[in-house]
């Protein structure tokens, strides 16, 4: 079995390839939106992340039932999507707790996103046309959260204004894949029949 048979069959295709659409648009609106309004404050971004975090992780999980019965790899999209869900729901639940540990949420979720992106460009070269945005995704996202770690309380600016740079990147990183995981109109006029 060759690397591009593999990939296909691990990414797939998705009917459901405009619900990341959509959440690319919405991060990326949230993002423009922290940047416009710094003084909104610290903790709006965390509840906004936290949002965030909770509808990508209830699409992944949606996607990844969807891709269920095609793919071999469809445990990834919902392990990821639980994770997010899990991390969005600890932002929004316990503001004073949210504040204190903000950084390091970012730091883990950023971590977390930047090492799948990085495994699935090496594991893509050949397959998909975007395999190179998946490793540029993954090396931004490490490096930020190496930021977050080692520069955890420098300012609530500071990790406002990379929030909404990295929510601006991350929108049009999904905008872009949801096109990747789109299928063609034949196959989808073969499963509607």
């Amino acid at each position: 079995m060759d690397i591009t048979s593999t990939m296909k069959s691990f990414w797939g295709k998705s009917k459901y390839w405009w619900l990341m659409l959509i959440l690319g648009i919405v991060v990326f609106a949230i993002g423009l939106w922290i940047m416009l309004q710094p003084n909104i404050g610290y903790l709006i971004v965390a509840v906004a992340l936290g949002y965030a975090l909770l509808v990508g992780g209830a699409l992944q999980l949606a996607i990844s039932t969807s891709l269920r019965k095609e793919t071999k790899g469809w445990g990834w999209w919902m392990a990821g999507g639980i994770f997010d869900i899990f991390v969005g729901f600890l932002l929004i639940a316990n503001p004073i707790f949210t504040e204190a540990l903000l950084p390091f949420f970012f730091g883990f979720v950023f971590l977390y996103k930047g090492i799948t992106s990085l495994v699935s460009a090496f594991s893509m070269l050949s397959a998909h046309k975007y395999w190179w945005l998946y490793l540029l995704n993954g090396i931004l996202m490490i490096v930020l959260a190496c930021m977050f770690f080692i520069y955890p309380f420098s300012g609530a600016f500071a990790i406002i204004f990379l929030s909404s740079f990295m929510m601006l990147y991350w929108g049009i990183s999904l905008i872009a894949i949801s096109f990747d995981i789109k299928p063609e109109k034949e196959k989808i006029a073969k499963t509607v029949q």
